[in-house]
């Protein structure tokens, strides 16, 4: 009985740990929001540090209801390089800091393959100010903290399922043998055995066991039977006289 409690357990706590990681994982991921970097436009030749390679770095924009303009920005690293910025599509982010609730929309991710100072140079078009807040994706620290916990609850839920299928078709088959006896299709009677008891044993088959067998029978199968054999002689009248003394 325990097996089925410890199959429902992984049931229940295979996807009760899913959720409670990917929950750890976004409430981790908007705290980590606070550390984005926050730029006023037009900035020139911002400097801004990174300390590791980054390959997940985002730039958002925080929303505003009218914006009407065009933003323009370039990062140029240590060595004069200019980072590529890859489009991401304009997918929003919405943040929440206490009674400020914010909406960023990305509108790039870059990667950053050498760490050090680099220099951000950003304008916009738009009539109203624009911020710029750069930081690594939210997203994508959802899924590294979380993916891994994810699949493991994935696994113990399904192997909990898998378990307890398993029991519950075992101990189905153990209550129908029970049910049934060990003679389920006779209606739980024994076949009946011959002779029956208290009646003499049967009599032994012939020729018993290690002798020779019978020899065949004549003439064998398949021939034409026998002649049948000549009638007796008639006797003869008067009898014949006996043979004349010897001498």
């Amino acid at each position: 009985m325990w097996w089925v409690a410890f199959a429902i357990a992984l049931m229940v706590a295979g996807p009760v740990g899913c959720l409670a990681a990917v929950g750890s994982a976004a409430l981790d991921m908007i705290d980590h929001a606070d550390d984005y970097g926050r730029f006023e436009l037009p900035v020139e030749g911002q400097p801004i540090r990174f300390s590791e390679t980054v390959s997940d770095g985002t730039v958002y924009r925080r929303s505003t209801s009218d914006f009407d303009g065009v933003i323009q920005m370039r990062l140029v690293g240590p060595d004069g390089t200019v980072v590529l910025m890859k489009s991401s599509g304009s997918r929003t982010f919405d943040y929440s800091n206490g009674s400020t609730q914010t909406r960023l929309v990305e509108l790039g991710t870059f990667e950053i393959t050498q760490p050090g100072t680099y220099r951000l140079t950003a304008s916009s078009t738009a009539s109203s100010p624009q911020e710029l807040w750069i930081g690594r994706s939210g997203l994508t620290s959802v899924v590294k903290r979380s993916g891994l916990p994810v699949l493991v609850g994935s696994l113990a839920g399904l192997l909990g399922l898998v378990l307890l299928v398993v029991l519950l078709v075992r101990r189905g088959r153990s209550k129908a043998a029970q049910r049934n006896g060990p003679w389920s299709g006779t209606g739980g009677y024994p076949p009946p055995t011959y002779p029956p008891p208290g009646y003499p044993p049967a009599p032994p088959t012939y020729p018993p066991p290690g002798y020779p067998p019978a020899p065949p029978t004549y003439p064998p199968p398949g021939y034409p039977p026998a002649p049948p054999a000549d009638p007796p002689a008639d006797p003869q009248y008067p009898p014949a006289p006996p043979p004349p003394p010897p001498g």
